[in-house]
């Protein structure tokens, strides 16, 4: 027998270990690769969150203004009412 083939049926030859090697690359890069997706994903929804929490809050205080000057603007039409009833006396 002689020494090549003694190498070639061994499991460590110089291809099934460069072939592990690259596999184990492969893989912690696609642990890596998806670990920092998530965290970027987290990380976007949590701001988007935090933007859609602050507009809602914009939102109410809007609604807030709108109901007040829909009652000022009341008020200043009754009281126009009540001028011109009074300027026709």
């Amino acid at each position: 027998m002689s020494s090549v083939s003694k190498y070639t049926n061994s499991f460590f030859n110089t291809n099934n270990v460069i072939m592990l090697i690259v596999s184990i690359i492969s893989i912690l890069t696609c642990v890596v690769t998806i670990t920092y997706d998530r965290a970027t994903v987290t990380t976007t929804l949590i701001n988007n969150t935090k933007s859609i929490e602050d507009l809602k809050g914009q939102i109410n205080k809007f609604n807030e203004y709108s109901t007040q000057q829909s009652e000022l603007n009341g008020k200043i039409i009754q009281f126009m009412e009540m001028q011109k009833s009074e300027d026709q006396k």
